[in-house]
């Protein structure tokens, strides 16, 4: 799309995922759920977390917490959000 801004993947600490945002099926333009691939291979999992124009991850080493940006869908009225305990835990525990 042009004028759309890159959005930048992320990898988890441990290096066994990479998480990236896609725009929805809904019909808003701006809003992307977040999802995680393992770098196994795999089907992309979705998690929990749909927002408008969701960018900037970083990804904290303990796997359980995700620092990420979103302007909404009215970037001139932008938020801060804490989002705790929603990524899926570790499957091979």
């Amino acid at each position: 799309q042009e004028g759309s801004p890159t959005i930048t993947p992320a990898w988890s600490a441990d290096g066994r995922f990479i998480y990236f945002a896609q725009h929805t099926a809904q019909s808003s333009e701006a809003l992307m759920d977040l999802y995680r691939i393992s770098v196994d291979g795999g089907e992309p999992e979705k998690l929990d977390l749909a927002m408008a124009r969701l960018r900037h991850f970083s990804v904290h080493p303990d796997g359980r917490r995700i620092a990420f940006s979103s302007m909404g869908e009215n970037p001139p009225n932008s938020q801060v959000w804490i989002m705790e305990n929603f990524l899926p835990g570790d499957k091979k525990k």
